[in-house]
């Protein structure tokens, strides 16, 4: 593991710590600033580690946990959510899975000063900078049923505040509480309070459309698909005829597949079934994943964009018959593995692992 990797993963502890103790009626908080708006925000800030202080932006927000998930998603947080109003730029690099990406970033001019101000490293007038950061999603932290939201810079990362956030069911049925917590340098309160109190009025005017919720959990959301009744061993890998014998995907294309079998069953998982079969088909653009915000599923699952999942199901829909014949003639017996779609996540006890050589650089960046 390399030194920026390291870095990494001593940050996102943090991260993580640091949302530990968000209840604002304990652990030294101290009111700032009341916002009101589309959502009421409330600011405490309190004492941290020398020379530093940590604010706490609290939020209630007006839709029920699951959507506000999909809402505050990595890979979607900048998109249709309010915070798209903070950002000039935010371009996907690399993606480890739902819930876990790096991208560059880019402030919007208001909105990168204020990160400038409680920032006091950073060069002044450094807001129009690309900054590049990973995103992070961990479900049950720092309970059961939070969930947590970790930005971390990877390069320059002393000129960003370390940041986490938390949601969790709101107090209100149908509504969620945030809380966003920065961990900033120590300053007097009549200084960071007009900072602070800047930044919820930027949060307060935003508007949240609620009424457009399927619409968002389709076009941002995440499924979990599983494969079944595997008895008498994984499924069969199909292999593509030769290019240029039959038109792609016809019957006659279909029919003259050819079928390969896992050497050690135990080498079978089902997000490395399913990038085969999707190549068999053409499909390489289609991403298949094994975990679900920062946890692994186990190995008959896999995670995709609910957006995706049809193109997924016709591959499977087109090979099903063939396969079903094919594997019953191979192993006996009269049954044959089934798919399916949106189930319930199952995970494994380990995080996310990542490799340290495909994590981008400040060349990613041009």
């Amino acid at each position: 593991m390399d030194v920026g990797t390291t870095k990494f993963y001593e940050d996102l502890a943090c991260a993580l710590e640091l949302v530990k103790d968000y209840r604002a009626d304990a652990h030294g908080w101290r009111p700032l600033s009341t916002n009101q708006g589309t959502s009421e925000l409330h600011i405490f800030c309190r004492d941290g580690p020398p020379g530093k202080m940590e604010l706490n932006l609290r939020m209630d927000m007006p839709m029920p946990i699951d959507m506000a998930t999909t809402w505050l998603r990595a890979e979607d947080i900048l998109k249709e959510a309010p915070y798209a109003d903070m950002i000039d730029e935010f371009v996907c690099l690399k993606s480890f899975g739902p819930g876990d990406m790096i991208c560059s970033i880019k402030f919007t001019k208001q909105f990168g000063i204020l990160v400038d101000l409680l920032a006091s490293t950073r060069p002044p007038g450094s807001f129009g900078d690309k900054i590049l950061m990973r995103f992070v999603t961990r479900r049950d932290h720092p309970e059961p049923g939070h969930i947590f939201f970790g930005c971390i810079a990877i390069e320059r990362a002393s000129f960003v505040p370390m940041w986490g956030m938390m949601i969790k069911e709101g107090t209100k049925p149908g509504t969620t509480t945030l809380h966003e917590i920065w961990q900033v340098p120590s300053m007097p309160d009549d200084l960071v309070l007009p900072v602070v109190e800047q930044m919820g009025r930027i949060y307060c005017a935003q508007t949240w459309n609620i009424d457009d919720s399927a619409g968002i959990e389709q076009r941002h959301g995440f499924l979990v698909m599983a494969i079944r009744k595997c008895c008498r061993g994984p499924p069969l890998i199909p292999i593509a005829p030769k290019t240029g014998d039959f038109e792609p995907c016809s019957e006659e294309w279909l029919d003259a597949l050819t079928w390969d079998v896992y050497e050690d069953p135990l080498d079978f998982t089902l997000p490395q079934y399913l990038r085969l079969l999707l190549e068999c088909f053409g499909k390489k653009n289609v991403d298949v994943f094994d975990s679900l915000d920062g946890r692994h599923l186990l190995f008959y699952q896999a995670s995709a964009r609910r957006s995706n999942w049809l193109e997924i199901w016709g591959v499977w829909q087109l090979i099903q018959r063939r396969h079903s014949a094919v594997y019953r003639r191979y192993h006996g017996g009269s049954g044959a593995p089934g798919f399916q779609g949106d189930v319930e996540p199952r995970f494994g006890k380990h995080l996310q692992p990542v490799s340290p050589s495909t994590t981008p650089t400040t060349e990613d960046l041009a």
